[in-house]
């Protein structure tokens, strides 16, 4: 890095280099503007850079002809906007030498397509609300918002495929809290949530709902728990299974109720909608994002849902109003590639909180269902990573669930 110190006029580098002090050549009225340097040159010794600051720690060298003025002159005693100029484009200039310049000194991020991975198939949560606010983004970028699926296996190739990409701030990753839940449901697994992915930007809450085919004789969810009990294991509630959120919620009710049904698996939060819907399975449990216009429509009758709060537009109280033990909820998270340079994360941080600010899509995500309060900081996401590595693990092993 480069640090420059406008006061003083000093600027050192981490490349081994530095612009040395200077003094006039006052007894040359020849050259009245042409000055001597004061200082030894400076030997690198480290580097690291940072777009927006440069710092450096160096050692004095000998000079290979200290007596010779052509080799320590340079221009000094400028008016202050051009001593500047001519700092930090020595500075450019040494970094750009060496092959070290910023791509993002040369071009306005984003210079090209950003991509955007879901790991989970159209339709469900994390795709519509990628697709929808991927949109906006690209507006106020100037660049489109590439959406790349990579649905199944527990969201495990489409994190994966996030961790994996450069970290150059052209790739990001729509997450939910299936990231962390993965820690708890495998053995082993090929990635550390807290170490391979950053947190980018909180982009809400997304409690999940118990909705019925409306032939199912339950108008209230203590209606479907005696329902439930008078036909034990001949009802079947759809899911994403298990290792998905609302799967493992699917679960846990199994144990507070001490009913019996079929758990159904899908890919996907639409397949598992649409076969409640027409009636193959009698209820599902999915996030509202994916199940609210269903709901909405009549399509699907919610008895209940997840969180410590009725959701926006759903008629139907909370779990935890009948099990205080229920407060679970699921949540979107925007993360990138470890290493993705800090500039762009603060960016795409700070152009969530300004969409969000946008009336038009507060109500659009008001119907799709999420919870949105604010983006949030480095710190409080990753207080936030703590508090629900604690949430995930305490469902796990209330289901019994074995890791495998």
């Amino acid at each position: 890095r480069f640090k420059c110190d406008w006061s003083s006029d000093v600027c050192s580098s981490d490349l081994g280099w530095s612009p040395p002090r200077f003094e006039s050549f006052s007894n040359d009225p020849a050259r009245p503007d042409r000055y001597r340097s004061t200082e030894q040159p400076k030997a690198i010794k480290s580097i690291s850079i940072n777009p927006i600051s440069i710092n450096v720690e160096s050692t004095n060298v000998e000079s290979t002809n200290p007596s010779d003025p052509e080799t320590t002159i340079m221009e000094n005693n400028l008016p202050t906007s051009r001593r500047r100029g001519l700092v930090a484009l020595a500075a450019a200039g040494t970094l750009a030498a060496l092959g070290l310049a910023s791509p993002l000194w040369a071009q306005t991020w984003p210079a090209k397509p950003v991509r955007m991975i879901v790991a989970q198939p159209p339709g469900a949560g994390p795709d519509i609300m990628a697709r929808y606010l991927g949109d906006r983004l690209g507006q106020v970028w100037g660049q489109s918002v590439v959406v790349e699926n990579r649905a199944g296996g527990a969201s495990i190739p489409g994190t994966l495929a996030a961790i994996k990409s450069p970290a150059d701030g052209y790739t990001f990753y729509m997450a939910t809290g299936g990231v962390l839940l993965n820690a708890y449901t495998f053995k082993t697994l090929q990635y550390d949530p807290d170490k391979d992915l950053v947190p980018v930007a909180f982009v809400g809450k997304a409690p999940f709902v118990l909705a019925v085919n409306p032939s199912v004789p339950a108008n209230n969810l203590a209606e479907f728990i005696t329902y439930l009990k008078a036909n034990p294991g001949k009802v079947s509630i759809a899911s994403e299974g298990p290792r998905n959120l609302g799967g493992m919620m699917v679960e846990y009710l199994k144990v507070l109720t001490g009913t019996q049904y079929e758990h159904v698996f899908y890919n996907g939060a639409a397949a598992g909608i649409q076969d409640t819907m027409v009636g193959r399975t009698q209820a599902t449990f999915q996030s509202a994002t994916a199940s609210s216009p269903q709901v909405r429509a009549g399509k699907l009758r919610a008895l209940a849902v997840t969180g410590g709060a009725p959701v926006p537009g759903i008629d139907a109280p909370t779990l935890k109003s009948s099990f205080p033990e229920f407060e679970y909820v699921g949540w979107y998270m925007l993360y990138a590639p470890v290493g993705t340079p800090g500039d762009i994360i603060r960016r795409v941080n700070d152009d969530f909180r300004r969409i969000f600010k946008d009336p038009e899509v507060a109500k659009r995500l008001f119907e799709l269902g999420p919870i949105v309060e604010d983006p949030g900081t480095p710190e409080s996401l990753r207080q936030f990573h703590r508090q629900e590595h604690a949430n995930w693990s305490r469902l796990v092993k209330a289901t019994g669930f074995q890791a495998e």
